[in-house]
Formats: structure tokens, sequence, C-alpha cells
């Protein structure tokens, strides 16, 4: 199963791909709040860039843990505002927009920069342990990703390990467990 924007190019994009690889994908656009399938019922999810859209991530983290079989796999991807604030924010492409409170970034996009972006953005994440809360309040394991040498950091359990597995993610896996 695939979670993503209401987005109808990346699934394309990613069915050309399936295709391509010979892999059996089916992508349908639905609630991600109230997914219409059994439980335990997919092995692993992606929800790309996703859950900085949707009203409810608790919802959100409680349906995957519906829908995923025990021992089931899901990737979670939004911007991380850290990370955005160096390589500009992925929604309206404005470099430095983080810095700003989150309320006023979308004005500040909108009115003085004349960007706009078609869904809403609801939310921002800085520190995993806020991405991560709303998957471990149900019961799910959220373990950090992260990105090129910035992954070679935690490799040893040192401060700087830490503040990289906190605050330079750049996705989280999330495991339903067996």
């Amino acid at each position: 199963m695939v979670l993503g924007d209401v987005n109808p190019h990346a699934f394309t994009a990613l069915q050309e791909f399936a295709d391509k690889e010979g892999l059996p994908l089916t992508t349908k656009i639905v609630d991600a709040q109230r997914l219409p399938f059994t439980e335990n019922s997919f092995d692993g999810v992606l929800a790309l860039e996703l859950i900085e859209h949707i009203d409810s991530v608790p919802d959100f983290a409680r349906e995957i843990l519906r829908v995923m079989r025990p021992g089931g796999l899901c990737w979670v991807t939004t911007p991380n505002r850290l990370r955005i604030f160096f390589w500009g924010e992925p929604h309206y492409g404005i470099r430095y927009l983080s810095a700003l409170p989150f309320r006023m970034q979308g004005f500040v996009a909108t009115r003085v920069f004349g960007k706009r972006y078609p869904f809403p953005i609801r939310r921002q994440y800085m520190r995993f342990s806020s991405l991560s809360a709303s998957f471990n309040d149900v019961g799910l394991l959220c373990t950090p990703r992260l990105e090129d040498k910035v992954g070679s950091l935690v490799e040893s359990r040192t401060p700087v390990s830490w503040f990289a597995r906190e605050f330079l993610w750049s996705g989280a896996l999330v495991r339903k467990r067996q």
C-alpha cells in the first residue's frame, strides 16, 4: 500500500517503476485516517510526505497499527524542519522559510513571495521524538532513519549521535511488533 500526497503524478511514476521492475503494485487514494482495508492486511506501507497534511496523526497511527501484519513495516517521510532550513522548504520552495514560526510560514510564502501550494500544511516536525510520539503511543516501534554522512554519526552512542537521531532524521521506520 502506498499513501502519499493526493497528487496523481507521484503515483504514476511509482506505478511505472513497479511495472518496469515486475513488482505487483496497486495504488489507491484513500483517507489515511480511515483506511478501507481489513486488519492485518499489509506487510509494508509507504507514507511519503503525508503526515504534515492530514488532520490527525494519532488516527493515522492507529490505522497503521490496525492494517499492518505483525512484523510489518511502514516507511514515513515528512519534511524535517531543521533540514529544510538549509535545503529549502519543499512545499513552497523557499530556503530559510522554516526559520519563521510555523503559523507565519504560509502567510509569508503566499503573501510576500506569491507562492502557492494546493494542499493544507498542518504541521512540521523538528524533533524525531515529536514525529514518533503518535506511533509510539499506539505501541508501534519508531526508529529514525538518516541519510548520507549523517548516518555515519549514529554508529556510536555519543551525544553527537543522539543529536543526529533527534534533529537530522530523514524519515521514520515504523514497525509493528511480532
